[in-house]
């Protein structure tokens, strides 16, 4: 569509269609693209786009054709653009109330459809909702334009600076200026940085009052030049980017400074300034007339360590030039290097995280930014010292009644630009790993399968589990037919033929952030086991007696432990028969109450160094009358049968004996 002659427009006409209203507020379009603005009613209750409808009522508050709810990107998830609006541009006009949405000087009800399908203004609005009837099937449907998106993405075209990905801003391709005044060519309409911007987000400051008249289309095929990939003449000139480079003291390095670059013409000329620390070469890469594929070697000082810059500029056979500034490290510069974290937390409960403990390279000029997590929140801690990120950490706080696995990332870059991410793993309410040693014995020459889990915690699904070989045997790993689920593996030891003693191996288990936790199992193979032997004394009344306890008890370890109880109606004491190293021999007495008669009892518990224990009792009768029996004499006829009484003249029959 070539420019057409606009004769009044209100807010509600746009490209060649003439619209009368009462109250008029949209510019002026004219043949020669020149925008003017006639006066504005003030009304009691806002109106921005003046069609009679307040904004409260207007599903289209400025009347380009697109309702509110699509033009706010609802990152508050309320539904409502007028809180927490999006403001593509930045210029302080929210999208829903912004005409020019990305500030590139074509109106956002041209970027919102194809240009084949353009369809302007009607100026009706007969269901009364704020929305042009033209954008609605049927009166009251509320449809709106669906935004074209050229280059498909995600980014519609109202929002974006270069709608068809091809290197060329939509400004320069409209036929527009990009504020070449000022250098910047930052895609924005007009010639200061930033763009002046009045009430409804149009651009005021373009030379001469360039923009919002109809763009380009240089060939004529009916496509507009900033939806046709490829650059028009609007894009022509040198556009050159800054560059950072590092070498070691007293090193050449060589410079790609065109590689960030765009338009560089294989024509153009380039001049370089002198660094403060150094020297410039340029290599022109055996094609002298072709500047394209030129580099330059900077060579530092020598023993200059530090920082050195210089300019390039370069020239095209139009005159359009670009420059840019090249910085460079010499010497020694730490490399950034961030390595992933992981953290445990009690549910509900937020934790400080050094997240640069384990990372190098940190600058203390430089930034520290994070992502949030999924199921909370993360804050960052400048210990005091803004401007020195090094000391920083990091409090996560989980979202209430939250248990399970969250991570969020952390990026940190130099003033070089230079950056590393790393992610940090919170499990919040999960049990800790803990492994804890175990014994077990077996005979001589016999396997034994032992379930080295059974008192652990915290043990993964996913985790893994290895094992180290003893000396004296060799172990496996029973996976119990769930390969993918160590909790219940166990494993199953295998002394070497004929081996006697105590062996020993350890166990690792890591999860699945390197969390490991290693413990150690000890198996005695043909050596005794400890088994302990009730016991039975006596003594006369108020009289102490020694008790061998251990002479009927087998496996005592020499380096083991004995203790006892004590007894209700007497006191225990134990005698070390001066070893104290060595409870093998040793006894207790037993001293009992005064007057005490009747029966006593204690207990004795050995114990090993690997924490097996055996127990047994001790029972001491104390003042009864001693077991006495004592030989019997009787006769009887021949073939004749007598009773003998043979306990008559015996003494301490026990009542409960055999």
């Amino acid at each position: 569509m070539e420019n057409s002659t606009i004769l009044k427009l209100n807010k509600k006409a746009f490209y060649g269609i003439t619209v009368m209203l009462s109250i008029f507020i949209f510019p002026l379009i004219t043949a020669f693209g020149e925008p003017s603005f006639p006066d504005t009613v003030i009304m009691a209750h806002k109106d921005t786009d003046g069609d009679g409808h307040p904004d409260s009522c207007d599903i289209d508050d400025d009347g380009d054709g697109i309702i509110d709810t699509v033009e706010d990107a609802n990152l508050d998830k309320d539904c409502d653009p007028t809180t927490n609006p999006t403001d593509t541009d930045g210029d302080g006009i929210p999208d829903y109330l912004d005409l020019d949405s990305d500030n590139d000087g074509i109106l956002d009800n041209v970027e919102a459809q194809t240009t084949a399908g353009y369809i302007a203004p009607s100026g009706k609005d007969v269901d009364c909702n704020g929305l042009d009837d033209i954008y609605e099937e049927h009166p009251g449907d509320c449809g709106g334009l669906i935004p074209v998106d050229t280059d498909g993405d995600h980014t519609p075209d109202y929002k974006d600076l270069d709608s068809d990905n091809d290197g060329c801003y939509d400004t320069m391709e409209a036929g527009f200026v990009d504020a070449l005044v000022v250098g910047d060519r930052d895609g924005l309409l007009g010639n200061t940085a930033p763009p002046l911007i009045d009430a409804h987000g149009l651009v005021t400051s373009g030379q001469n009052g360039e923009g919002y008249t109809w763009p380009i289309d240089a060939n004529n095929n009916g496509i507009l030049d900033f939806r046709e990939a490829g650059c028009s003449y609007a894009c022509s000139g040198p556009m050159t980017v800054d560059d950072t480079a590092s070498t070691p003291q007293d090193t050449a390095v060589v410079i790609d400074i065109f590689d960030n670059d765009s338009g560089i013409p294989a024509d153009g000329t380039i001049t370089i300034s002198d660094p403060s620390h150094g020297m410039v070469t340029r290599n022109d890469n055996g094609t002298p007339d072709d500047l394209t594929d030129d580099t330059v070697t900077y060579t530092p000082a020598p023993g200059y360590n530090g920082t050195d810059c210089f300019k390039y500029t370069v020239c095209d056979t139009n005159g359009n030039s670009s420059t840019a500034t090249v910085t460079v490290r010499v010497g020694t510069c730490p490399v950034i290097d961030v390595v992933d974290d992981y953290v445990t937390t009690p549910k509900d409960t937020p934790v400080d995280i050094d997240i640069l403990d384990n990372d190098s390279g940190i600058p203390t000029d430089g930034e520290l930014t994070v992502t949030q997590p999924d199921n909370g929140t993360v804050t960052v801690n400048d210990n005091g010292t803004p401007d020195d990120i090094t000391d920083d950490t990091v409090t996560y706080t989980p979202d209430p009644d939250f248990v399970g696995t969250d991570d969020f990332e952390y990026t940190v870059c130099d003033t070089h630009g230079n950056c590393d991410t790393a992610t940090v793993t919170v499990d919040c309410g999960l049990p800790d790993l803990e492994v804890v040693d175990d014994y077990a014995s077996t005979p001589k020459d016999t396997p034994v399968d032992i379930d080295i889990l059974d008192n652990d915690s915290g043990i993964p699904t996913d985790g893994e589990l290895t094992v180290t070989q003893p000396d004296n045997g060799t172990v496996t790993v029973n996976d119990n037919g769930t390969p993918d689920d160590i909790t219940d593996d166990t494993v199953t030891y295998t002394p070497d033929p004929d081996f006697v003693g105590t062996d020993d191996f350890e166990y690792t288990v890591c999860d699945t952030h390197g969390n490991c936790e290693t413990a150690t199992v000890t198996v005695d193979c043909g050596l005794p086991i400890l088994d302990v032997v009730d016991d039975y004394a006596s003594t006369p009344k108020d009289t102490p007696v020694d008790i061998d306890i251990l002479d009927n008890d087998s496996g005592i370890p020499t380096d083991g432990e004995l203790t006892v109880t004590q007894p209700d109606n007497g006191t225990v004491t134990v005698n070390d028969n001066g070893t104290p190293d060595d409870i093998t021999d040793d006894t207790v007495t037993y001293t009992p109450d005064t007057d005490f008669v009747g029966t006593d009892e204690f207990e004795y518990t050995v114990c090993d160094s690997k924490g097996n224990c055996d127990t047994a009792s001790v029972t001491v009768d104390c003042g009864l009358p001693g077991l006495d029996v004592v030989d019997d004499t009787a006769s009887t006829p021949e073939d004749t049968a007598v009773n003998i009484d043979i306990l008559a003249n015996d003494t301490g029959i026990p009542a409960d004996g055999t």
